[in-house]
C-alpha cells in the first residue's frame, strides 16, 4: 500500500474502509487505528 492512498482511506467512513481493506487483499478490519509510520496497528481479525 502507497503512502499517497492513506488519506484517501483515512476519510472514508469506517464501513467503506472496511471495503478497501478487503478490496486490497487485507483481511476484516474491525476498530483500530493507523500508527505514525502509516500502518494499521489494530482491528485484524
Amino acid at each position: 500500500m502507497s503512502s499517497e492512498e492513506l488519506p484517501k482511506v483515512l476519510g472514508l467512513s469506517e464501513e467503506k474502509q472496511a471495503e478497501w481493506f478487503v478490496l486490497n487483499g487485507y483481511e476484516k478490519v474491525t476498530h483500530g487505528e493507523w500508527n505514525e509510520s502509516g500502518k494499521w496497528k489494530s482491528g485484524f481479525q
